[in-house]
């Protein structure tokens, strides 16, 4: 099932949304944020802002069987990084 979260790409600094849910690893950039693999070739990543403590606890927090129903695409995780941004 997609989880959809809102994050910075690092270089452009441009909004992206990522499906964390088909995410291989999650690791520290060197320069701070985030290296998001997918599965596949090594260059399937994103590099975002943020870091990986902000995006496993908004993953973490997400319940997606709430009002959205099980198995649909929830567009709450984006809602969640923007309340965490502002926390």
């Amino acid at each position: 099932m997609p989880q959809w979260i809102k994050c910075t790409e690092n270089k452009s600094g441009e909004t992206i949304y990522v499906n964390i849910a088909r995410a291989m690893s999650l690791t520290p950039g060197r320069k701070g944020g985030t290296i998001i693999a997918f599965p596949g070739d090594k260059n399937d990543y994103v590099a975002v802002s943020e870091p990986p403590e902000d995006l496993i606890e908004i993953e973490a927090d997400h319940d997606p069987n709430h009002e959205h129903g099980a198995g649909k695409s929830c567009p709450c995780n984006s809602r969640a990084m923007a309340d965490h941004a502002s926390s």
